[in-house]
């Protein structure tokens, strides 16, 4: 009897036990007129330290790494439970650019299908603060976000409760290396997070 109740009690208690740990990993080396990163390096790294914690693990490298292949694996972490976890992480470019008030600024990641022009506008092909906030609020699961990038401090600020006091955000001064929003560039709306 008591070897009976002890395993119902580690049933009960234990749901997390068949908790799911999801990994998507994005790594993005050059972008039209940057810096080679070698990101595939940082990849490797992560993925092999995420396996030994029982991780599954979506890459998304290369000429994957665009917005259209970012957006469809975001999607299919919309069914994790509230007790999964989900971890994201981004190497690569991260920059700033008007908000569409163009009184503020917002963060964007570069992905493989960045477009800028030559007069400093981005075009196309990001994955701004907001979306993310947007795609993580649809995740259900308890979040990690863990981003290698330039601006990767700053990321954040439009995804922090007032009481979530370990995410930290910090704003750069001025306007100095912020793009121009292109037309074609999706405005959404921040979404706040909970479980993050």
């Amino acid at each position: 009897m008591k070897k009976l109740l002890s395993v119902l009690l580690i049933l009960i208690f234990s749901h997390n036990l068949w908790a799911k740990k999801v990994a998507l990993l994005v790594g993005v080396n050059d972008v039209q007129g940057s810096n080679i990163l070698y990101t595939d390096i940082d990849i490797s790294i992560i993925s092999s330290l995420l396996k030994e914690y029982d991780f599954e693990i979506k890459t998304l490298t290369r000429d994957k790494a665009s917005l259209k292949e970012v957006r469809k694996a975001f999607k299919e972490f919309y069914t994790l439970n509230p007790n999964d976890i989900f971890l994201f992480y981004y190497t690569g470019h991260g920059a700033m650019m008007k908000g569409k008030n163009r009184k503020t600024q917002e963060n964007f990641f570069v992905l493989n299908q960045t477009s800028f022009t030559g007069d400093n506008t981005v075009t196309g092909g990001i994955l701004s603060d907001k979306e993310f906030s947007n795609h993580l609020h649809k995740i259900k699961a308890k979040k990690i976000s863990i981003v290698d990038a330039c601006h990767s401090g700053s990321i954040y600020k439009s995804l922090a409760n007032k009481n979530q006091s370990h995410i930290k955000s910090i704003r750069s001064k001025g306007v100095e290396g912020v793009f121009e929003r292109g037309h074609s560039i999706e405005d959404f709306q921040a979404k706040k997070l909970n479980n993050f």
